[in-house]
């Protein structure tokens, strides 16, 4: 999911999940009328994209942006905050959502964020927001990290009910919160006894009905990591204990597999990817087969390196290419997820950040920041460019460009910010 965190770029944020939909998406063409419509581009020429975007439009004030599915969601604040769902083969809004903020956002200083997900296989976005909410009967007024779940037309088809909890303990993280791959997702506790503590109980709701889903997890919230379909990959017991387990929630939460030492990185395509003691594995989230086995130095070049790599870092995963890309202050891997080795590793002295910003059709998209000029410091001086790279070999196809792609429809549509304008440009071959 996948999924998860983020950026300067020439939009305040971005969000990615380093999860690929689990659906085809029908594409739709645009006109002839829709083509020849919007603003003129004026920034370089992208590798990977079509020489001339398809459409053009204003995007004043967009603090928030991700493509999903055959859409595109944009998020903007200048006349309070509104999310507006375009259809990425045209720029054409299909539906458009107001939002009320609370005053004092809890999203890593983000009044808005977007992520991509699925429900029963077709891609959404979720709008995670602090909600404020009014007060209504006996309920006082009070603010709550909302998830307003759209589709890919724009529809509503999920949002966290106003009940008056307020922050709720489900809503804790920044990333993965109340809603998962159609699972609307809470926290509770036992009442626990004198010779038994509380336990912790995560409760799994389909937005789609049926019967939820309970199952016993560790004292702490913060516990669940993503679900596959259906299957729910969590941490392993107690507050102490470590490791992970995957549970079938088709199966009233039935553990199908545990891997007491291991770390989860991310899903990408059909797999899990674990940090696993000195090994990066990737295994099937419905039985845990391992369906690739990595040394860490391998990987990292050195051993005692897995902090490098991390579920917080930012990941991204280019569906066409298998390449699962994991880059930011820590340096940047390519690996192949097919076989889980490493493609290309970012070495040498002087290490730039470089955080990717999109990937699809083999290339990735990435924002380059410059070294600081007094080490632990940042570089005010020193202005960000952008990095086109091929996925496949890791060779540069350009670099100090001023703007990139910034993200990708699952119906290969690639988004350029450019003076105050949106761009949605056709990707190279997949027309």
């Amino acid at each position: 999911m996948f999924h998860k965190t983020r950026l300067a770029a020439p939009l305040l944020a971005v969000a990615l999940l380093a999860t690929a939909c689990g659906s085809e998406t029908p594409q739709r063409q645009p006109s002839e009328r829709a083509r020849s419509a919007g603003v003129p581009y004026t920034g370089p020429a992208l590798p990977g994209l079509e020489a001339k975007p398809t459409w053009g439009t204003p995007s004043p004030g967009v603090i928030a942006l991700v493509g999903y599915g055959a859409a595109v969601a944009m998020v903007t604040g200048q006349q309070g905050y509104q999310v507006t769902v375009l259809e990425a083969s045209t720029g054409k809004p299909l539906q458009r959502h107001a939002l009320t903020v609370a005053d004092q956002p809890y999203l890593s200083g983000q009044p808005v964020r977007l992520l991509r997900d699925t429900v029963q296989g077709r891609p959404v976005v979720v709008v995670r927001f602090n909600e404020q909410v009014a007060a209504a009967g006996t309920q006082a007024e009070h603010d709550q990290v909302t998830d307003l779940v759209l589709d890919d037309t724009g529809k509503q088809i999920w949002r966290t009910p106003t009940s008056g909890t307020g922050h709720d303990a489900g809503t804790k993280r920044t990333e993965k919160g109340p809603f998962d791959s159609g699972y609307a997702i809470s926290h509770t506790l036992t009442q626990g006894t004198p010779n038994r503590g509380a336990d912790g109980v995560t409760v799994f709701q389909p937005v789609g009905g049926g019967a939820q889903v309970r199952v016993t997890s560790s004292y702490i919230n913060d516990n669940l990591y993503d679900v596959v379909g259906d299957k729910a990959v969590m941490v392993n017991g107690g507050i102490l204990s470590e490791g992970l387990r995957g549970i079938d929630l088709t199966q009233g939460g039935k553990t199908l597999w545990r891997e007491p030492k291991a770390r989860y990185l991310g899903t990408f395509g059909p797999n899990l990817l674990i940090a696993n003691g000195t090994r990066i594995q990737q295994i099937d989230p419905s039985t845990g087969q391992r369906r690739s086995d990595v040394s860490q130095v391998e990987i990292m070049g050195e051993p005692h390196s897995l902090n490098g790599l991390d579920q917080d870092d930012p990941w991204a995963y280019d569906p066409d290419s298998h390449a699962i890309i994991r880059s930011g202050s820590k340096g940047t891997v390519i690996l192949d997820a097919d076989t889980g080795k490493l493609r290309w590793r970012q070495d040498g002295p002087n290490m730039r950040t470089m955080t990717t910003q999109a990937a699809g059709a083999g290339v990735a998209y990435m924002e380059v920041q410059p070294a600081a000029t007094v080490p632990g410091q940042g570089s005010p001086d020193r202005i960000a460019n952008f990095l086109v790279l091929d996925d496949r070999t890791s060779k540069v196809l350009a670099e100090n460009l001023p703007l990139a792609a910034i993200t990708i429809t699952d119906n290969k549509y690639a988004l350029v910010e450019q003076a105050g304008n949106l761009y949605g440009f056709r990707l190279k071959g997949t027309g």
